[in-house]
């Protein structure tokens, strides 16, 4: 709230208690314009607590979200390690298929929060890092590590078999193994 605008709400208080006539403000209903930042209390006005780097009212606290309950919260970083939340926000607080370091689907989602929709998973070497076939896939499929990546493959992946099936638009494309008579 802006100085002139309180004195100009103070000398309405005024005038209006000198006439005779009583006003009654509920400080909940109030809108206030700007947050005032702090580092501690100390920064604050008396009476106000510095929480999630804001001077807040007494009894105020913070908002700690987590609406899909994937164990990553939302707000300013101050906010989420109050929360007891880790230090990365969660990108889509509305999908606990979404956080950072989650693994990645081929669901048309930015699964682990970096920017990139549906890549492969990496792992160092062995397909077991790339766990078990993805269970919207109807056919007979296994994920390998190939090149730093896991890649999914029919489950007989031998001769012209041994082809990767691709991710697209959110789904697996199986047309070029079902082409093969891979399944």
């Amino acid at each position: 709230m802006s100085y002139p605008r309180l004195f100009a709400t103070f000398t309405l208080v005024l005038g209006l208690s000198s006439a005779g006539c009583s006003l009654v403000l509920d400080p909940d209903s109030m809108l206030f314009e700007e947050q005032y930042s702090c580092e501690a209390a100390t920064d604050c006005i008396t009476g106000y607590q510095c929480l999630g780097s804001v001077c807040r009212p007494p009894g105020a606290q913070l908002e700690c979200r987590d609406r899909d309950e994937d164990g990553f919260g939302v707000g300013a970083l101050e906010e989420r390690a109050q929360c007891d939340f880790p230090a990365s926000a969660d990108p889509d607080d509305a999908d606990d298929t979404v956080y950072p370091g989650a693994p990645e689907r081929c669901d048309g989602s930015d699964n682990d929060g970096d920017g990139d929709v549906d890549e492969p998973r990496a792992c160092a070497g062995t397909s077991l890092e790339c766990g078990g076939p993805p269970d919207d896939v109807s056919a007979p499929v296994k994920f390998e590590c190939v090149a730093g990546a896991c890649v999914l493959k029919p489950a007989v992946s031998t001769g012209a078999c041994d082809v990767a099936l691709a991710c697209s638009g959110g789904a697996y494309d199986l047309s070029e193994a079902r082409a093969l008579g891979c399944f």
